[in-house]
């Protein structure tokens, strides 16, 4: 039953007005209630909007579009665009209410289109399109939200539209590259079997060259496995599928030439792994190369064979006197080394001097001709006879218009002939002189009668003629001897003037040598102590750019003074016992920090004997010239030297040492000349390298003097191998350890001992007391060799190092004075000794100690000559050192003297 008073005003006893009033008032107040709740719930509403679309990382926007007097879509404006929207676009905030087309005057019309349609038909739209306004490509989502309104949600795609073009574009080149090669292209997929041992291989893609080159179809043999391409591949002469397998499994690649029955061709192949378990292979024809040396090969049999069963002489030698090729004639009847000690080497070193000189002038006398020369010869045969032989020598070149290679000989044994035309010639003299004796018989006795008639006549005449003759010959006797005398004294200003000349240039070098080698010595030891200590990175690469240069000059100076020596006839081998073990590993130490600067591999094999005579610092000096040049020459890899005994007999054996590198390699057209004075492989290398191309004479002159040969093998980009053979004096042997490198015993070696050092130069003085003082020593320097006398003559000292040159009185002079002192003690002692052997143990012990104490005196001296050294000896030094001085030596010098006074390793 409902409440009538709710509704009936009067009901209640109240006015009817004043009840109406009252309920229209609560009414407007829930009204305004529940707007403000609508308010309130529409903002939040609005915050979420606007949260977002701010937030979107699409672009959002809406706006409608603008219409002509008819009704049509002009254009169009932004209503609303969120923050994705103007990042995405390069567009800002101003745009919202403003014309496009007057914003963007090159927008196209189908953008117009496309928003407005979607605002007039409230259909929605999907685009995927190049905006050139932007520069940009987007995918746009578009519909209506409102009539006469759009709204579209967009994203750009750019990034994603640029990388599917530069796939497909990838993609097209790749197609084109793999089918427009000129060699052919399989590239196939590895087939193993159920325990995972390779069993086939899988062929997914072949190039159009392919098919040219083996005439298979691509629709024949891609998407096929090879054993089902190719059943019978037992007949083929390698095994392509192991190799490949091998490429795949180990992502390695591999080089091989390969025969293909089915069409009789040969083909190199280069196979790679472009991912695990794939292999390519590039094929490249070269069966005319095969072919082509087959048939060279093959001319080389049928020439060599010719050459080697003609009766006559044939040999070809090159331009600098190497012999090239000798046919089996010459070895089976001239007294020469076999073939592979007879082949490369120069004609002076296998032949007399005076036959090898007679032949290169034949040889020489062609050459100038550029014509066959014809000369006879006389060379000796393996029973020691001599034999003439009748040559023809002739120029030999590549072809017409091209220089000279070299010169062919071929020699026709002459020598019974040359005998039998002596014979005749004898009997044709014996005879002529019978006949000339029975003449002279007959015009005798006619002439006797005329004779005896005019002797009278003639006797004084005869007599004066006579007297005439003998005035003339006294004449011409004293004129003679006049002559002579005159020449002799010539000869003799010749001679003497020679002398001075030689004896000039010998003092020129030793003072070049001398003025150079002293600020050398300051700027290599000094450099060295710096590099000893904490540097940074920059100044210890400017250090050691200094240290290789100074080395650079040293070597230079080195290279003069031996080329020098030997031009002159001067070169002199020291025969002494050594051990070739040690020898190489003396090198190994010299060249082992520039090796490890480099980061090479420096590794060594010695099988020899241990007990040989010879020159170990000639030796020494040719291993370590081609062990300095391997290491300059190689950038990578690997530097191996070795030496082995090749032959032994009759108390000598022969050694043959080689060095080979990874280095920059030689060419061959170079490497004939290379051993030429002052000649390098071109004009880059001594820029890049430096040098000045003597070190090589060097070394072949050497070897040469004793009596060996150096040999080289080399490959352009892929290394060199020097090889030296050289005969030496076997001793008896006796047990000897190997030496093993070990570049930081210097470093460890530690001395007590008390040092004088005797040096003029302030710089030398320095350099040399900061030496000493690193290895532990007490030092006093003094300045010239009347100061070094009196210090020795006051205080004791374990060993002294003398400058040769100084003022007042030079190192000689010192040390004689200095063994003059220690000997006039020692007679003393002795004398004492005899006096006082009564008077207990004390004065004997003084005595003898006196009597045998000798200080080592050390030469130092930037003198290199043999004389030089033979004068240190005769003046009583014990060692010799030539400066620039290096720390090792010095230390070992130090270690040999003072074996006592070495502290312990730490």
């Amino acid at each position: 039953m409902k409440d009538e008073s709710a509704l009936n005003p009067a009901a209640t006893g109240a006015p009817a007005g004043a009840v109406s009033g009252a309920s229209q008032t609560e009414a407007l107040q829930l009204a305004n209630r529940r707007l403000e709740q609508v308010i309130t719930e529409l903002e939040a509403s609005r915050e979420k909007y606007r949260a977002l679309f701010s937030h979107m990382t699409e672009a959002f926007g809406v706006g409608e579009p603008i219409l002509d007097a008819e009704g049509r879509a002009v254009d169009f404006r932004w209503l609303e665009v969120n923050d994705a929207f103007t990042q995405q676009t390069g567009l800002g905030q101003e745009i919202v209410g403003q014309p496009m087309r007057e914003l963007l005057p090159t927008l196209e019309k189908s953008w117009i289109d496309f928003h407005c349609q979607v605002a007039l038909t409230g259909r929605s739209a999907h685009m995927q399109d190049f905006n050139a306004s932007t520069g940009r490509y987007y995918e746009v989502f578009c519909f209506c939200p409102a009539p006469g309104r759009f709204a579209i949600v967009g994203r750009d795609i750019s990034r994603h539209v640029l990388m599917e073009q530069a796939l497909r574009e990838s993609q097209e080149r790749y197609t084109t590259l793999f089918n427009t090669r000129t060699q052919g292209i399989v590239h196939m997929r590895l087939v193993t079997d159920a325990v995972g041992k390779p069993a086939d291989i899988f062929i997914e893609a072949v190039n159009d060259a392919f098919e040219e080159l083996t005439g298979f179809r691509r629709a024949d043999i891609q998407g096929r496995s090879y054993n089902e391409v190719f059943p019978q591949r037992e007949t083929f002469r390698f095994d392509f599928v192991a190799a490949c397998a091998e490429v795949a499994l180990q992502r390695a690649e591999k080089r091989f030439e390969l025969f293909f029955p089915p069409t009789g061709q040969w083909f190199s192949v280069y196979a790679y792994s472009p991912r695990p378990g794939e292999c390519t292979a590039i094929f490249a024809d070269e069966t005319v190369r095969k072919q082509t040396e087959d048939a060279l090969r093959r001319e080389r049999a049928r020439l060599q064979a010719i050459l080697d069963n003609a009766s006559v002489l044939i040999s070809m030698k090159g331009l600098d006197g190497t012999v090239l090729m000798a046919n089996e004639a010459c070895f089976d009847v001239l007294d020469i080394p076999p073939r592979e000690q007879f082949i490369g080497r120069s004609v002076f070193e296998l032949f007399p001097q005076d036959v090898a000189t007679a032949l290169w002038a034949n040889d020489e006398a062609a050459l100038r001709a550029d014509a066959p020369q014809r000369a006879e010869e006389v060379v000796r045969h393996k029973d020691g006879s001599w034999h003439t032989y009748l040559t023809v020598k002739f120029p030999v070149r590549d072809g017409e218009g091209l220089p000279p290679y070299g010169v062919c000989a071929i020699s026709t044994d002459i020598t019974e002939r040359k005998r039998l035309e002596e014979e005749v010639q004898l009997a044709n003299r014996a005879l002529e002189s019978r006949v000339a004796e029975r003449t002279a018989e007959l015009q005798a006795a006619n002439a006797t009668l005329s004779q005896e008639v005019e002797q009278r006549r003639q006797a004084e005449a005869a007599l004066r003629e006579a007297h005439d003759r003998l005035q003339q010959s006294l004449a011409a006797e004293q004129a003679a001897k006049r002559a002579a005398e005159d020449a002799r004294q010539a000869a003799e200003q010749a001679r003497l003037a020679a002398e001075k000349a030689n004896r000039a240039k010998t003092e020129f070098l030793a003072t070049m040598s001398h003025e150079i080698r002293t600020p050398l010595n300051g700027v290599i030891g000094f450099n060295a102590l710096l590099l000893d200590g904490p540097l940074n990175e920059d100044k210890r690469r400017f250090a050691e750019l200094a240290r290789d240069s100074g080395e650079t000059l040293l070597q230079l100076l080195n290279d003069f003074l031996d080329f020098s020596k030997i031009e002159a006839g001067r070169l002199e081998l020291e025969l002494t016992e050594f051990d070739p073990h040690q020898e190489v590993y003396n090198v190994l130490a010299l060249t082992l920090a520039n090796a490890e600067q480099k980061r090479l591999a420096l590794t060594n094999e010695v099988i020899a004997p241990h007990r040989l005579r010879g020159d170990p610092a000639r030796l020494r000096q040719i291993l370590l010239n081609l062990l300095s040049n391997a290491v300059k020459f190689t950038e990578a890899g690997r530097i191996h030297i070795s030496c082995r005994e090749i032959s032994r007999r009759a108390g000598t054996v022969w050694l043959r040492f080689e060095v080979s590198d990874t280095g920059i390699g030689i060419e061959p057209e170079v490497q004939a000349r290379l051993f030429q004075p002052f000649v390098q492989a071109d004009a880059s290398t001594t820029r890049r390298f430096g040098g000045t191309g003597l070190g090589l004479v060097i070394t072949r002159r050497l070897a040469a003097a004793m009596g060996g040969t150096v040999a080289l093998h080399s490959t352009p980009g892929a290394g060199s191998t020097f090889t030296l053979e050289l005969p030496f004096h076997l001793l008896a042997e006796a047990d000897v350890p190997v030496p093993r490198p070990d570049r930081r015993a210097a470093r460890r070696a530690q001395f007590h001992g008390r040092i004088l050092v005797a040096e003029d130069n302030a710089v030398s003085q320095l350099l040399v007391s900061e030496l000493l003082k690193r290895l532990g020593c007490s030092v006093d320097v003094v300045g010239n060799g009347r100061e070094a006398v009196e210090a020795a003559r006051r205080a004791r000292y374990d060993m002294i190092f003398m400058d040769c040159h100084m003022p007042v009185m030079n190192g000689l002079q010192a040390t004689v004075a200095i063994r003059a002192e220690e000997a006039e003690r020692a007679e003393r002692a002795r004398g004492a000794q005899g006096v006082d052997a009564a008077g207990g143990s004390e004065g004997i012990a003084g005595a003898e100690e006196a009597e045998g104490r000798r200080v080592p005196v050390i030469a130092m001296t930037a003198a290199v000559l043999q004389g030089d050294v033979d004068l240190c000896q005769q003046a009583g030094m014990d060692g010799f050192m030539s400066k620039p001085i290096r720390v090792q030596e010095l230390t070992r010098i130090v270690g040999e003297w003072l074996p006592d006074k070495a502290a312990p390793a730490p």
